[in-house]
């Protein structure tokens, strides 16, 4: 239980991280997986069931953009299941999916993107 609530707040903090790379580029309506922000809208996979909140939804120009923050994790198929659904809404709605990477997440995700023919933006925290 412990340490589900320290990847917990980690996962907030490299949250809030992103959303302030996300303000500080001019998005704005951001909505966060997060006790502090309205939470984003939930999504269902219709193939397997599974639901799936983003980790970040904001604006600019009108266009919406998904944004989740990768983190290594055994369970690669779900998270796949997850980066293509959203993927697949943001350009369904012509926005856009971006995937921010904290340092020591880079390479784990390059390769999973790679291997599963994914494009989303990907932005490397600071």
């Amino acid at each position: 239980m412990i340490n589900k609530t320290k990847n917990s707040e980690k996962k907030s903090a490299l949250i809030e991280e992103a959303i302030a790379q996300l303000v500080e580029s001019g998005h704005h309506h951001i909505k966060a997986d997060t006790p502090e922000w309205e939470s984003p809208s939930r999504m269902v996979n219709r193939n397997s069931g599974l639901e799936f909140t983003p980790d970040i939804t904001a604006q600019i120009h009108g266009a919406k953009v998904y944004a989740e923050v990768a983190q290594q994790t055994e369970d690669e198929r779900k998270l796949v299941t997850k980066w293509r659904l959203l993927e697949t809404v943001a350009s369904m709605k012509k926005g856009n999916f971006k995937i921010f990477v904290p340092r020591g997440h880079l390479k784990f995700t390059r390769d999973l993107l790679t291997r599963y023919d994914m494009q989303p933006e990907v932005v490397k925290m600071f």
